[in-house]
């Protein structure tokens, strides 16, 4: 019966060492099920089949291993909205969403801006920017060709059509300079030595590709840095998710190229450096 299976799961789920037993348990038998978790206690004495049984243990036993929900499940909420995610892509997380917030506050007066997310991964970001701001045109850049079919698909559930992506690293490829109102990247930014030290989820199973960012971590930040004033307009907005130890360096280097205004660093809800903010001179 539901009721069993329900305490079976999150029994087991308490033996494996993860963080949410009761929530994991509830979402994968409201997966499975085809029903929301709410039903789960109100009709606990429901007979579960053995097809249905076997579909909830495949799942267990990948999140036994300490496999992200978001990839058992397939997708992730960001910004109140329902990524589509695989093995593939980096799960977008919540402190991205300030990127987001800083960008609609950005582009909120500009009556058509033009926007590029810079490793658009799942989407996450310009999407979310594309269907909240539908007079603006956001084009995304991912190295990975999965990732840029995972953004598109994303974009085409909510049939955007302001939205496009380039397979390409970084800005190669984009032949117009002073074109866009904002550049806005969460690019990988965890120092290679790192990465073995991470959560096992963000370890073992996130992307290689999506967390490595060189020797300091700083490869991508640094490469952005460096080039975004020749595609941003004059007082145009640069945007960067960072690692709070690489705020310090983020900003001489930005002092440095002589290009930018003074930098703004945002914090995040835990109180950590997470954003740089910077306009073009």
């Amino acid at each position: 019966m539901l009721g069993y299976e329900l305490s079976s799961l999150k029994e087991r789920f308490q033996i494996a060492g993860l963080d949410s037993p009761s929530l994991d348990a509830e979402l994968i038998i409201s997966f499975v099920l085809g029903i929301p978790r709410s039903s789960i206690y109100a009709f606990p004495e429901r007979i579960i089949s053995f097809v249905e049984i076997a579909s909830i243990e495949d799942l267990v036993g990948r999140r036994e291993k300490h496999e992200p929900m978001a990839y058992i499940l397939g997708e992730k909420e960001f910004w109140s909205i329902n990524f589509a995610v695989d093995k593939n892509i980096f799960i977008p997380r919540p402190e991205t969403e300030l990127l987001v917030e800083l960008s609609i506050k950005n582009l909120d007066r500009i009556e058509f801006p033009v926007i590029l997310d810079i490793g658009s991964g799942s989407g996450a970001i310009g999407v979310s920017i594309a269907k909240e701001l539908k007079n603006s045109r956001v084009f995304a850049s991912d190295l990975s060709k999965k990732a840029t079919v995972c953004s598109m698909q994303n974009a085409s559930s909510f049939s955007l059509e302001n939205y496009s992506v380039l397979q390409t690293f970084m800005m190669s490829g984009i032949l117009e300079k002073n074109i866009f109102n904002l550049i806005v990247s969460n690019p990988p930014y965890i120092p290679t030595c790192e990465i073995a030290n991470l959560d096992s989820e963000v370890a073992n199973y996130g992307p290689s590709m999506a967390l490595d960012g060189g020797k300091n971590g700083m490869f991508y930040l640094s490469e952005i840095i460096s080039k975004a004033p020749s595609y941003l307009f004059s007082e145009g907005v640069l945007l960067l998710e960072i690692d709070h130890k690489q705020a310090e360096i983020c900003i001489r280097e930005i002092n440095s190229s002589g290009k930018y205004s003074t930098p703004v660093i945002h914090k995040d809800l835990a109180g950590l450096k997470r954003v740089v903010e910077v306009k073009k001179n």
